[in-house]
């Protein structure tokens, strides 16, 4: 008798993440030592994943991977192994219970002790009146007033303790509601475990990694702006706000965010062929092949050894039957012998599931090939051989007309399920689909440590870990967060500098992600002809190699909060630079004069002349230099007035800009301009505009002849 190859049971640990705009791929590390199996069992991964995205490989070593498959386990924990927390509780609980009963039979005896009444006998017509026992009843009454007395004392001692033991409780309980859900608070746990076939038994030690999809993640960003004094200089940080309920903790990892969305497709598009001449109908793509002849055969071996004998055709819940096509008298051959062109038949299960290329390494893949499709022409040239056949008979009398020819077959489709050939299995000899390929199920049936565990338990316990791990999706934003979108229709991945740990709550945990390189540059904006106050701008260029996503900012001056803004998607390596308000800046005042009057001029007066004269002194009370952008508008004529109305500008000290562009990325302000100046630090500087409307004296402009 040759020795039993047991499961190597390897201990692993979560090494990295990638966090999505819903859901999460976690990386886990395991170290197997030699041994003599090549199968290893890697345990305790949450049952919020997926399974037909579990997927395993060899991070150093020259084995190889040729199966990876998700299971179900049950851990019974021991007395010992229950958290503090739970122990705290449920000690909680039992003292308030033994309280209340307490207070029951207390307030049962107080009653009873209120009911003490003295009784007299009923008096007989004709007796004399009895003596009244004053001692008797000075001495109940004294009795009941003591032992009331004492009870009353002991309710109301018992009233405090009720109050602390349900304070106790309710502390106890929020710290459990509070704390993470990957920490053990039941008896009887069901965990998912790996079970891994490497190609060959392991004769040195090798790290393997084990690879796995989740729900329940999500991410905002969120970004710290820091600048020195004067707004000269400063950094910017970009963080994150990650919110988590998979059920485990993310402790000490590699943690990194990415845009991209794990629901979209990312299967590369199948081009068409050109065809040259007549235009032919695509062969529809069916996707199933007839199973090889001798399938039967093949396990007449194994299902000599005694084993109970399955009908290789018989249906299988929830599946349709292998082959469509009408039965007919086929000739077995022996499974040894195989046609050219059939599929070749698989003897072990044979699926490894593997991610979307770009979220890391690919798995293992099995040498069996999914199946091809079937030729169009193959009911075609079968129903052809028939006809000839039946022509060959002699030909029947003429009175009799010939029967119809039989139709084909309708060609064999499968379902979408059954086309994802990355999520098909192989079952074993006991299956009663043995040696055709099966969609994968979402969970097996399967017995750890003599337990039997039910698979309606199972699928509640997983339906339940689903349905709190997409709840994170309706977490409200913290703050004036925005959610994660693409920008420019590219998405971007972020690594966070340094190792983080993220708790499975329902709550936002924030974690530093990289310092974004930037150039700022400070500028100060004043509108005087709506409002006397300069407001602080920030121009931001991001230089960069990731896009800086849309999302709260928190500024500071020279360790000083200012306030939180509204930071505008910019682009990686983007020219342009993206303005930031920033409020109003207090030591620049500025104060506008205007004056205006109405003359006539041209040849004998035929014309009225407008002239508006603009003032604009501006304070910079600041110790740095400001740049400073003061926006004016003069009247614009529309093209169909401009041979009537004309507008001169004769002088302007400084001379200022004529703004064509839009506004800050909004519209096109016609007439717009702008001076653009560097006051010193304590200096003033005043900015002087005049500009004349002329127009025929018999008319007037609508609302007023004064534009200033």
């Amino acid at each position: 008798m040759g020795s039993i190859m047991v499961q190597q049971t390897v201990v692993s640990a979560l090494d990295s993440v990638t966090v999505y705009r819903e859901g999460a791929i976690c990386l886990r590390r395991a170290r197997v030592e030699p041994s003599d199996s090549r199968e290893v069992r890697i345990a305790d991964l949450p049952l919020t994943m997926e399974p037909g995205s579990l997927s395993a490989r060899v991070l150093s070593g020259t084995l190889r991977v040729l199966d990876v498959r998700p299971q179900f386990d049950v851990q019974l924990a021991e007395a010992v192994d229950i958290p503090a927390e739970k122990r705290a509780q449920q000690a909680a609980q039992d003292t308030l219970a033994r309280l209340q009963s307490v207070e029951r039979r207390l307030e049962q005896e107080i009653g009873e002790l209120q009911g003490l009444r003295p009784r007299f006998g009923e008096r007989r017509r004709g007796d004399p009146p009895r003596d009244a026992p004053v001692s008797a009843l000075l001495a109940l009454t004294d009795f009941v007033e003591s032992e009331l007395a004492k009870r009353l004392e002991l309710r109301r001692r018992l009233k405090v303790e009720l109050e602390e033991a349900a304070r106790g409780l309710d502390l106890r309980t929020h710290r459990l509601d509070e704390a993470s859900t990957a920490m053990r608070t039941e008896q009887a746990r069901l965990s998912r475990v790996a079970l891994v076939t490497l190609s060959e038994a392991p004769r040195a030690a090798l790290d393997l990694g084990v690879e796995y999809q989740v729900p329940g993640a999500r991410w905002v960003p969120t970004y710290q702006l820091k600048l020195e004094r004067g707004m000269a200089s400063g950094t910017l940080l970009l963080r994150a706000s990650v919110a988590q309920q998979t059920g485990e903790d993310w402790s000490d990892i590699h943690l990194a965010l990415s845009t991209a969305s794990l629901l979209q497709r990312v299967d590369l598009p199948e081009l068409r062929s050109l065809r040259i001449g007549r235009q032919q109908s695509a062969p529809p793509r069916s996707g199933w092949r007839e199973p090889p002849p001798g399938l039967d055969e093949l396990f007449a071996s194994y299902d000599g050894l005694g084993r109970p004998t399955l009908a290789s055709n018989s249906p299988v819940a929830g599946q349709a039957p292998t082959s469509p096509k009408p039965s007919r008298p086929r000739r077995s051959s022996p499974a040894k012998k195989r046609p050219s062109g059939s599929m070749p038949v698989c003897p072990a299960p044979v699926m490894v599931s593997s991610p979307a290329p770009q979220f890391g390494a690919a798995s293992e893949m099995s040498e069996c090939p999914p199946p091809a499709a079937a030729p169009a022409f193959a009911g075609t040239a079968r129903m052809s051989r028939m006809r000839a056949a039946s022509r060959a008979e002699p030909a029947e009398p003429p009175a009799e007309e010939a029967a119809p020819p039989e139709p084909a077959p309708p060609e064999a489709t499968l379902d979408g399920a059954r086309q994802d050939y990355s999520r098909l299995v192989m079952p074993g000899p006991d299956s009663p689909g043995r040696g055709r390929l099966q969609p994968l199920p979402s969970w097996d049936h399967m017995f750890a440590v003599g337990v039997s565990v039910q698979i309606d338990v199972v699928a509640a316990v997983v339906a339940h870990a689903h349905q709190q791990a997409v709840q994170v999706a309706d977490l409200p934003l913290p703050g004036e967060a925005c959610p994660v979108t693409s920008v420019e229709a590219f998405d971007y991945r972020y690594d966070c500098a340094a190792r983080a740990t993220v708790r499975s709550t329902d709550r936002w945990t924030s974690v530093a992600v990289v310092a974004c390189e930037v150039g700022l540059s400070a500028e100060y904006l004043c509108v005087p002809a709506v409002e006397s106050k300069a407001y602080r701008t920030l121009l931001i260029q991001n230089r960069s190699p990731h896009a800086l996503l849309p999302g709260p900012v928190d500024v500071s001056m020279a360790g000083e909060f200012l306030m939180t803004t509204r930071l505008p998607a910019i682009p990686p390596k983007a020219k342009a630079a993206q303005r930031l308000g920033l409020g109003v800046e207090e030591t620049i005042t500025i104060a506008r004069r205007t004056h205006f009057k109405e003359t006539t001029g041209g040849l004998l007066g035929g014309a009225t002349l407008l002239p508006h004269e603009i003032e604009v002194e501006i304070h910079n009370r600041m110790s740095t230099p400001a740049l400073i952008e003061v926006r004016e508008r003069v009247p614009w004529v529309a093209p169909d007035h401009e041979k009537d109305v004309k507008v001169e500008e004769p002088s302007v000290e400084p001379a200022w800009e004529n703004i064509e562009e839009p506004l800050d990325g909004q519209a096109v302000v016609h007439g717009a301009r702008r001076w653009r100046v560097t006051v010193p630090a304590g200096q003033s500087q005043i900015l002087a505009a005049h500009f004349t409307i002329r127009l025929p004296s018999d008319r007037m402009l609508v609302g007023g002849n004064r534009r200033s």
